[in-house]
């Protein structure tokens, strides 16, 4: 028998052949056995997809946080850029407005007459 069969199977004396154990093959059981080489293989290649898919997914949740806290940083930052640039004597407090009477009611909402810093004002209050 070629070499012993490396250590790998039985050498039949009468025939001149190795009888290989399992996963070997070959005429000195010196290859895996295709089945076995194609099931590592094709194990290996899941498991690459399945690393890559996940990782993909940990980006894309990554991605859609950053995005979320970029789109609120900006509302935040222009909400304070808004207030900022309005002068204190233009915001009008509730407790300015004065309703006195019903002029009409519509869709949306009534309209009052109302006293406003001393003039006379229209005030719609939606519903």
């Amino acid at each position: 028998c070629p070499n012993q069969c490396h250590k790998r199977g039985k050498c039949d004396v009468m025939t001149g052949k190795c009888e290989c154990h399992r996963p070997w093959s070959g005429k000195d059981c010196g290859h895996w056995a295709t089945i076995y080489l194609l099931a590592v293989l094709l194990s290996s290649f899941a498991l690459l997809i399945m690393i890559f898919f996940a990782g993909v997914g940990i980006w894309r949740r990554r991605a859609r946080t950053n995005f979320v806290l970029l789109k609120e940083k900006m509302m935040e930052d222009m909400r304070a850029k808004f207030e900022s640039e309005i002068p204190a004597s233009a915001l009008i407090r509730p407790d300015e407005i004065v309703l006195m009477e019903l002029l009409g009611t519509g869709a949306y909402g009534h309209v009052y007459k109302a006293k406003f810093r001393g003039l006379s004002v229209a005030v719609k209050k939606l519903h």
